[in-house]
């Protein structure tokens, strides 16, 4: 036996369903026979009787399926439900045909549906082969503190059997270090990840570790929130004992406990998915390790730093020009048309205040300390949406150019008005230049300039001064 918990659930629903089953034969429900012939050799031909449960177990299975085990052992038969199903000649991976297809080996060829306990035995022991063939279930666990689960277990990835699940639903004994966390910790949620260990286990604590600082982005991604992850995991391959190990532990972030409901279950589970399957885009990857070490660092004044950093990532801040316009286009990102001042304000204090950290840390005496808490706040709230809107493909990852074309749709018609800019003399000085060239004779241009007299025939040479040298 190589998985106690599946094993527990699906022996837990097959002793539900032998009770149902005989209670519906004992009541009257009929179990068919077929007559089948078996031909050998020369000998003569045999007949035996075949009793067709598998159609009775079809006509009683909406009532088996309503059996408060059923879920349960549905739940830890997923993962494996094509695998086993294709070892029996169906293509399907739903747990539901799944335990209808064990319950139907089990009482292949039976004529009573009393509890089989030998044959149990090796119809579970057909279906381990069938999951794990030579490899050895090895489960993780540790724990986030700062996260509650309100509606139980939320089961995340659609092929890795990785849960969140309240403390009192974890059907396993746990690690005394983690049952002390528990205790000391109300709003503690553990994180179980199950895995095949084929060979080495030590891959897998890398893999899980990956798994851990992905679910800890999404939950970043998700809503604002505390979530402190646990510096200790534990793993066990099949029945054996617990073994420690060390996982990275960026800060215990800032505010109230992250509250997980039905809806932002859902959530979580697609934001878990584009963290897994994001592009690694270099921008895009330091955006996102900086905004996770601002949502953990416990002081505000830390994590404005590390948040302006991610957003200049975001915006690939390189010029003059892009450090003069971040607040304008975050504002054209992140907000309507209205309410961009209010946000392109928010980024220009965040601005403000990290001339001010450069400068020297902000005492609690300083006249920006208690300005920086909900700066900060606003502006985790804009890389948020940043962030989320360029994982889900909402966005493209060139922020600055999308931030510009949105700025140029937005701008209206403008007026363009032309004036004569030339100075020129009064009226009265015109005119009096004017009265004088006439009473003198001269000659002057419409522009007052002397008029230069007209030469005729060819320039005289009789006058020395002419030449340009001495003759």
């Amino acid at each position: 036996m190589r998985n106690v918990r599946l094993y527990e659930a699906l022996r837990r629903f097959a002793r539900d369903a032998a009770a149902q089953l005989s209670a519906e034969l004992e009541a009257g429900a009929e179990l068919e026979f077929d007559v089948e012939a078996t031909i050998g050799g020369r000998g003569p031909t045999l007949y035996r009787y075949r009793p067709l449960t598998d159609r009775f177990i079809a006509r009683a299975w909406p009532a088996l399926r309503a059996l408060p085990s059923a879920a349960s052992a549905a739940e830890s038969l997923r993962e494996g439900a094509a695998l086993y199903l294709e070892a029996r000649g169906v293509a399907d991976d739903d747990a539901e045909p799944a335990l209808r297809a064990l319950l139907e080996r089990l009482y292949e060829d039976q004529t009573n549906f009393a509890f089989p306990e030998e044959r149990f035995e090796r119809v579970y022991a057909e279906l381990e082969q069938s999951l794990y063939g030579d490899a050895r279930p090895c489960l993780f666990v540790t724990c986030l503190r700062g996260v509650e689960c309100l509606s139980g277990p939320v089961r995340l990835g659609a092929r890795e059997r990785l849960e969140l699940r309240p403390p009192e639903l974890v059907e396993l004994e746990l690690p005394v270090e983690l049952a002390g966390v528990v205790r000391a910790d109300g709003g503690t949620t553990m994180v179980c990840l199950e895995l095949l260990a084929e060979g080495a286990v030590a891959p897998l604590e890398h893999q899980f570790r990956e798994r851990l600082r992905e679910l800890r982005l999404a939950l970043r991604l998700l809503a604002e929130g505390r979530v402190d992850p646990f510096a200790i995991g534990f793993r066990r391959v099949a029945e054996s004992r617990w073994v420690c190990f060390e996982l990275e532990r960026p800060g215990p972030g800032r505010g109230e406990p992250l509250r997980i409901d039905d809806e932002r279950a859902a959530e979580l589970g697609e934001l878990l998915a584009v963290v897994r399957g994001r592009a690694r885009e270099p921008r895009l990857e330091l955006a996102l390790e900086r905004f996770d070490r601002g949502c953990a660092a416990a002081d505000p004044q830390v994590a404005l730093l590390d948040l302006l950093c991610a957003l200049r990532a975001l915006l690939a801040e390189h010029t003059d020009t892009d450090r003069a316009s971040l607040g304008l286009r975050v504002a054209a990102l992140c907000a309507d048309v209205p309410d961009r001042p209010r946000v392109r304000r928010d980024v220009e204090r965040a601005l403000s205040l990290e001339r001010s950290l450069l400068a020297g840390p902000i005492t609690a005496q300083g006249s920006d300390a208690d300005a920086v808490a909900p700066v900060v706040r606003e502006l985790e709230r804009h890389v948020r949406a940043l962030l989320r809107d360029v994982l889900c493909g909402y966005l493209e990852l060139d922020l600055a150019r999308v931030a510009d074309d949105m700025l140029l749709r937005a701008t209206g018609e403008v007026e363009i008005a032309a004036r004569d800019l030339r100075v020129s003399k009064p009226r009265a000085d015109a005119d009096e230049a004017r009265a004088g060239s006439a009473v003198s004779g001269d000659e002057t241009d419409p522009l007052g300039f002397a008029a230069v007299p007209p030469t005729s025939g060819s320039q005289p040479f009789d006058d020395p001064d002419d030449y340009s040298a001495p003759v």
